[in-house]
């Protein structure tokens, strides 16, 4: 498959979704959330939101790589003391007490909460779809985990639109519409991964849509963001496991206790 017939795709996505609006992008610097926002400033405009604790990799990279793609990008800080109120907050929004899919998610839903446009844009599924993650390198089953993966990540973001519409805004993932989709699964997996190149084909989209670098590492959200991190601080502070210190959190907010 051309590079070109997916970008008119995934072009069309996004500019259906944004529905002839400014929206906001819960943005990360990486290819994905590059390559919807890059997108998405085509049309009636975009800002791009990226939530991260200080002294993170987003913290100190995503306005820059932001600069090199002529994206607006907005700095969303976030601090040890409203960290447990944000992880039982995400918790309860994509229903799972994981800590690791608890920071990942993270900076989606802090995008949601304070993003002033009503309407969000979010990269979910182009791992998935593109083969992204490093565990699908050199596996012999990678395919049928990518489906899997998919699966798990559409549920996740079925949750994710429940939350926004509980609070009067709405987000949605040009990945997972149904064209795209289809798209992604009628290329080639040899044109998906390439030796050691990831997402060779989303690469090659972001080159046609104007990315300064397509090839720019990046690390999962939960990483860059610093959320994970930050969780892991608070956790060891009061002599906790991940698990437990995520576990006392969520039941303590759940019943109202400070």
């Amino acid at each position: 498959m051309e590079p070109s017939t997916l970008l008119e795709v995934l072009s069309s996505a996004v500019a259906r979704l944004a529905a002839g609006e400014r929206v906001a992008v819960a943005y990360s610097g990486g290819l994905d959330s590059s390559l919807i926002a890059k997108l998405a400033s085509g049309g009636a405009g975009a800002v791009c939101y990226s939530c991260a604790a200080e002294g993170s990799s987003d913290a100190k990279h995503v306005t820059e790589h932001g600069l090199a793609d002529r994206l607006e990008v907005r700095v969303i800080s976030v601090n040890a003391s409203e960290m447990p109120s944000i992880v039982s907050k995400t918790a309860r929004a994509i229903d799972s007490a994981d800590p690791v899919t608890i920071a990942y998610s993270i900076p989606t839903l802090v995008v949601l909460e304070r993003s002033e446009e009503k309407g969000v844009l979010a990269g979910n599924g182009a791992d998935e779809l593109f083969g992204g993650y490093a565990k699908y390198s050199g596996n012999a089953h990678f395919e049928s985990m990518m489906e899997q993966d998919l699966v798990k990540s559409m549920g996740e973001a079925e949750r994710l639109m429940a939350f926004a519409d509980s609070m009067g805004k709405r987000i949605r993932f040009p990945f997972l519409t149904e064209r795209v989709v289809a798209t992604a699964k009628d290329i080639p997996v040899s044109q998906k991964i390439t030796g050691s190149t990831r997402k060779s084909m989303l690469r090659e989209v972001g080159r046609l849509a104007g990315l300064a670098d397509p090839e720019r590492p990046k690390k999962a959200a939960q990483y860059s963001s610093g959320t994970l991190k930050m969780m892991r601080s608070l956790a060891k502070t009061e002599h906790l496991s991940l698990e437990e210190w995520v576990s006392r959190v969520t039941q303590e907010k759940k019943f109202g206790k400070d």
